[in-house]
């Protein structure tokens, strides 16, 4: 019994023939364990669906009379050779090995004979990044990301899917497990310490057997590094109404916030753990912040790229927010170095830059008018 480099074999031994002696009729047969055969896949298959002999993106009969032309009048190698190790030179060539064993014979001829006659539509294999997101956490499609984790589905006739593998940039094929519901999601091996940034390449295929029956792609972008954190964060002086600009103290309970970043981040001020106000950087940024309750509040910032990399916390700033008019004063008076006139209480003075005196609330800011 002989099997096909690329199908695990159901046999548990296999014939050698050994020589007694020089007379080639006296021979004795002896068996021996076979190993567990690898899948393999030559450089002549197709690997978006070995059945797509002639790769114009469908199975037909011209995928079988390809093969048969090439047969019955070899160009490449003759009947019975191995075709070459690489297409280098042959990429217009179709490709002819379907089942994989580095060989054109009537085998593969046969397998998109049967398929066509089967009337088989290939499985279809649904991608997507499992966190393709934008600055803020809102979805997009942008195919950059922090986590090149991989979630999918197959689709189609999956009724003779036996196998479904992942390859990463090209590399070994590394089995995935296929749920009930015919999900899948794929953890990507990829280091995420910065040294694999940039872009990369996913290809699943789904076998049967041995034979490719059809694969799909994604190519994204990874980005795990973080950007800095916001700086020179800020009152702007427009929203300090307190005695001076740079006091921090003000009456505008949604003052805005100044500030500056790498230039693209999504900056989003926060009251603690309370998120109270978002704004994009474009190197400087200024955002209005919610509504602060009165009393000392102290914001910070942080700041996240397009990849939802967030940068660590930026210094603390403090304000001291105060919406409430103070009480009037009280017990205004004419001071009495101020009144000369015959008494210090007749509010009589001839000086024309006089002094007064009253009660008001602390630190406030008091005009006579």
């Amino acid at each position: 019994m002989t099997t096909s480099p690329h199908v695990r074999s159901r046999s548990k031994c296999r014939p050698i023939v050994r020589r007694r002696d020089t007379n080639a009729s006296a021979r004795r047969l002896f068996f021996e364990n076979l190993e567990p055969r690898l899948l393999l896949v030559s450089d002549w298959t197709n690997q978006l669906g070995a059945l797509d002999v002639n790769r114009d993106g469908t199975l037909s009969p011209r995928d079988a009379l390809v093969g048969i032309n090439e047969l019955n009048d070899p160009r490449i190698v003759e009947v019975g050779a191995a075709l070459p190790a690489s297409r280098d030179g042959w990429e217009a060539e179709p490709f002819y090995d379907v089942n994989g064993d580095g060989f054109l014979s009537p085998n593969d001829i046969l397998i998109v004979i049967n398929a066509l006659n089967d009337r088989f539509v290939p499985p279809t294999i649904n991608l997507a990044l499992a966190q393709d997101t934008a600055a803020g956490g809102t979805l997009n499609d942008d195919l950059l990301t922090m986590n090149a984790d991989i979630v999918g589905t197959l689709g189609g006739d999956i009724a003779t899917v036996t196998r479904v593998t992942a390859q990463v940039d090209g590399g070994a094929r590394i089995d995935v497990n296929i749920q009930p519901d015919q999900s899948f999601s794929f953890t990507d091996p990829l280091s995420v310490d910065g040294s694999q940034d940039g872009e990369h390449r996913l290809r699943f295929t789904a076998f049967k057997g041995g034979i490719i029956l059809s694969a799909s792609e994604i190519t994204f972008t990874l980005d795990t590094q973080a950007p800095d954190a916001p700086h020179d964060i800020s009152l702007d002086a427009a929203s300090d109404s307190g005695a001076s600009s740079s006091d921090g103290v003000t009456q505008d309970n949604t003052p805005q916030v100044t500030g500056a970043a790498e230039a693209g981040v999504l900056i989003e001020l926060f009251e603690g753990a309370a998120s109270v106000g978002q704004g994009h950087s474009d190197g400087a940024w200024a955002i209005d912040a919610a509504l602060l309750a009165d009393g000392q509040r102290v914001l910070t910032a942080k700041a996240t790229d397009a990849a939802g990399n967030v940068s660590g916390s930026s210094a603390e700033l403090t304000l001291v927010i105060d919406t409430a008019a103070p009480a009037a004063p009280t017990g205004v008076e004419l001071a009495a170095g101020s009144d000369t006139g015959a008494s210090a209480t007749d509010g009589i003075t001839n000086d024309n830059t006089p002094s007064f005196t009253g009660d008001a609330e602390l630190n406030s800011l008091v005009t006579v008018l």
